[in-house]
């Protein structure tokens, strides 16, 4: 059998003391199938013309391979022989937003939403979308959407954390980045962002246990690295702040620098940790 893919928009989780980092999560969600050929079917399925749900599964191979335009090529092709295809406009909005075109990924993941209002796919790619467009009340509504279509969806916790964290709305974004570390306690992404934002709310003893945590699944995790580094400066532990820079400075030799400078300068957080 052949499955028609419906493919996520790759998480580009905001580092609140660091800078963006982008988690590859190509996690593939079917929406519909192809029926399997029968015995004897291979010849005439040979002379028969491309249906759209396989042109939309080689436009996502296109996307696997970071060809955008001719996936996005593919993906309207697929959608011009069956308009009411929910998937090919929703991989149509992901390589649009892939492009930087994301006027037009807006508008192809909105259609997709539409054909399709349970297409958790697409819900959760359209709050990620309006979030890298700084729309955020329209990032949150789509992605409480996708929530509420998968309660279980610790990417979208997450991504919602970081839209109520640039809110201002502090208390909501500790939540739902909480919530996320539950679901998935492996996501080094998560638990990074939950870390800043807990340092935010002057959580430091807690922001550090987090950020620790981050590191212990990989140790390579520059930001996470920075951002640990950066509240050990903060916070006169500069001991620990000069170790972390050990490291860091192979790893990415800008950030490494930035906490150096941190690490030397006035810049100090309330001692009182809570």
């Amino acid at each position: 059998m052949k499955w028609m893919k419906s493919c996520l928009l790759p998480l580009l989780l905001l580092v609140f003391q660091g800078t963006i980092s982008a988690q590859a999560e190509y996690a593939a969600t079917v929406v519909s199938s192809v029926p399997a050929m029968r015995a004897g079917d291979s010849e005439v399925a040979s002379r028969a013309a491309p249906t759209a749900e396989s042109i939309n599964n080689a436009g996502c191979r296109h996307l696997d391979a970071g060809h955008y335009e001719r996936a996005i090529e593919q993906f309207k092709l697929a959608i011009s022989l069956k308009p009411q295809l929910s998937a090919a406009h929703n991989n149509l909005g992901y390589a649009y937003a892939q492009s930087g075109r994301l006027t037009e990924a807006i508008v192809a993941l909105k259609e997709a939403t539409r054909l399709n209002p349970s297409n958790v796919a697409a819900h959760f790619n359209l709050g990620r979308v309006y979030f890298s467009a700084g729309q955020l009340p329209d990032a949150v509504t789509y992605l409480q959407k996708a929530i509420a279509l998968k309660p279980d969806y610790a990417a979208a916790y997450d991504q919602l954390g970081s839209a109520y964290e640039q809110m201002g709305r502090r208390k909501e974004a500790l939540k739902c980045l909480l919530e996320a570390v539950r679901l998935n306690p492996q996501n080094t992404y998560a638990l990074n962002n939950l870390g800043v934002v807990q340092s935010n709310a002057k959580q430091y003893d807690a922001a550090i246990k987090t950020l620790r945590r981050a590191l212990e699944l990989n140790p390579d995790f520059a930001q996470a690295q920075y951002n640990l580094g950066s509240l050990y400066a903060a916070t006169k532990d500069k001991r620990a702040a000069l170790a972390l820079h050990a490291t860091l400075k192979q790893l990415d030799a800008e950030l490494g620098k930035k906490l150096f400078g941190e690490i030397y300068s006035d810049k100090i957080l309330d001692a009182s940790r809570k």
